[in-house]
């Protein structure tokens, strides 16, 4: 049972949609919660990509203290980058604190939380995690357990299933059920303080599904399914339903997402932008990297039955390509004559003297640098529209120790929540196209909006405006204080394998969010 609080996250609810369905009477359970309590929009991270905004909310602070831009980091004396792990995470999860404090928590499928690190009760990792092959629970006992229960660690996008539109539809709500019945049986095992339950299917649905609601959207297939994602709200609500029979009377509940969601069609290549600009200068011209030696010899040895075979064994599917892709492109820059490149470390990185390998940029000119990179870029219309709604420095958005590991200019376009072809993703290059700046988003046709929701089943005038808001209210409702300084309580805690790395990339690029 849950005692204090439970949070259930819907990974990319969109307020729009639920305040739909409340209306129509489709998501009965939400509405009986906020009709003791209240709803709102909840604010996230600049960027609101998922890496950030749910370690916002799992530490309380901006990214500028946590250290998580993106889902990659920058590595000192190094171009490449590497994936983010929960090691990375430079501030304690709430939950540990209270954790440290003797309150017992159940936390389930919260993203950026690989590897696992101790708490008082159980936790199951997320989003990020490799495979089920990898320990992805305290106690580590708790994994086989899992297993045996069939348990899917984190939904794939569509295309990397297998299923046809139809099956995965179905696929994802199956998996609320799985993920809710699993909670529900770890929950109801002794007594609670926290418990967090997020469910990540509804982001992973929205993603490739959002063209079907709207038949003005140019994605919107022949054969629609246009109730598929409104079914999924219902299916979380009813899941919720489930979870509320856990709690108490005097039990605070929590619905919550830490971004919301929205239409668009369009792609933004930076580097590709860089490129035009002359702040990116490669060591040859050339118009892709689809013609490399190396990636042809790669491709053929793919289609050779043995040595597919043990490259799979070793590898996870297409990721050797991808990878050598990747580092081709960064390779291929001309780093001398470089002053700016795109890093999906969350932003534009000035190749600055001292701090880069190959630093082109004087320190004395890294403002310069700057400024006209940001003038540039909010001088950039189209259909006599600006595409960005925000184009900043880190310091003017993000403070703390971990802005040595930030890129110098962050990125957020602007949304129209209506017009899917005034919104744009924003991505690294083209590997068709290096000189390309603008393509279509397909299959993609949503991504995520700066703002999420949140709902509680109690009335209060604390204000929850931002997602670092709602972890300062829920420690609130427990006598402790979080000001102590981190310090992992598990040494053996190590930096994900390169294999494993491979495996989460591969999700990540199916999901647009790396190339």
């Amino acid at each position: 049972m849950i005692k204090d609080v439970l949070v259930v996250g819907w990974d990319g609810a969109e307020p729009s949609l639920i305040n739909k369905l409340l209306s129509r009477g489709r998501l009965p359970n939400l509405a009986r919660l906020i009709a003791s309590g209240r709803q709102t929009h909840l604010r996230s991270t600049i960027r609101p990509e998922s890496s950030v905004a749910w370690t916002s909310f799992a530490t309380g602070v901006n990214p500028g203290q946590h250290g998580i831009f993106g889902f990659m980091r920058f590595q000192p004396d190094f171009y490449h980058t590497r994936l983010v792990s929960s090691t990375d995470v430079k501030q304690p999860f709430f939950w540990e604190v209270l954790s440290r404090h003797g309150y017992r928590v159940g936390i389930l499928n919260m993203p950026m939380t690989y590897p696992p690190r101790p708490v008082n009760g159980w936790l199951v990792c997320g989003m990020m995690t490799p495979s089920s092959a990898s320990t992805f629970t305290y106690p580590s006992e708790l994994s086989a357990w899992l297993l045996k229960r069939k348990y899917v660690i984190d939904s794939d996008p569509i295309d990397l299933t297998g299923l046809d539109r139809e099956a995965y539809v179905e696929h994802l709500a199956s998996l609320v059920r799985m993920r809710t019945e699993i909670a529900c049986d770890l929950l109801s095992q002794g007594e609670h303080h926290l418990g967090i339950v997020v469910f990540t299917e509804l982001d992973r649905l929205q993603h490739f599904f959002w063209a079907d609601m709207d038949a003005h959207h140019p994605f919107h297939p022949e054969r629609p399914l246009p109730d598929a994602i409104y079914a999924h709200y219902e299916a979380l609500d009813d899941s919720l339903g489930e979870l509320l029979r856990l709690t108490g009377q005097d039990t605070e509940v929590i619905v919550m997402s830490d971004h919301g969601f929205g239409p668009f069609a369009r792609r933004f290549y930076v580097n590709s932008w860089l490129i035009g600009e002359g702040f990116l200068r490669l060591k040859e011209e050339r118009a892709s990297i689809e013609g490399n030696f190396t990636l042809m010899l790669l491709n053929v040895v793919k289609k050779i039955g043995f040595m597919r075979l043990l490259k799979q064994r070793f590898f996870d599917k297409r990721s050797i390509v991808k990878a050598v892709e990747q580092n081709l492109f960064i390779d291929l820059i001309d780093w001398t004559s470089t002053k700016a490149w795109f890093s999906e470390a969350g932003g534009i990185r000035i190749n600055l003297k001292g701090r880069e390998p190959q630093g082109a940029v004087c320190e004395t000119d890294k403002e310069c640098v700057i400024e006209d990179i940001i003038r540039r870029l909010k001088n950039i219309r189209i259909d006599n529209r600006n595409i960005f709604s925000i184009v900043s420095r880190a310091e003017e958005l993000y403070r703390g120790s971990e802005l040595a590991f930030c890129p110098d200019i962050i990125l957020l376009p602007l949304y129209d929540p209506h017009n899917p072809y005034l919104n744009y993703q924003i991505n690294s290059y083209n590997k068709n196209d290096l000189n390309q700046v603008f393509s279509s988003s397909f299959p993609r046709s949503g991504d995520h909006f700066l703002y999420g929701y949140f709902a509680s089943n109690k009335k209060t005038e604390e204000p929850v405006s931002e997602i670092t808001d709602l972890t300062r209210y829920i420690m609130s409702k427990f006598d402790v204080k979080s000001d102590s300084p981190y310090a992992p309580e598990d040494r053996r805690l190590q930096q994900i394998k390169h294999s494993d790395e491979e495996a989460v990339k591969r999700r990540l690029r199916a999901l647009g969010y790396l190339e």
